[in-house]
């Protein structure tokens, strides 16, 4: 999935690209920043972060969050 959306981004070369949900968001912002896409915007929500999910998938979670956000 990754290499397919770097593809389509450099192909594209699209001015912002706005993710949704975590896996997808995740992937998205990575490739988005690697072919240089001067505008990232994600919304975060979904499964992942509601009140009651597995404490660990939680912090699985909240630590990739963090890390596409640093790349």
């Amino acid at each position: 999935a990754y290499r397919d959306l770097k593809r389509v981004l450099r192909a594209f070369k699209p001015d912002v690209v706005h993710t949704h949900s975590a896996k997808a968001g995740i992937l998205g912002r990575l490739a988005a920043r690697s072919c240089d896409v001067p505008a990232i915007v994600h919304s975060v929500h979904g499964a992942p972060f509601w009140p009651g999910q597995n404490p660990l998938v939680h912090a699985f979670y909240r630590w990739c969050e963090r890390y596409a956000v640093r790349r």
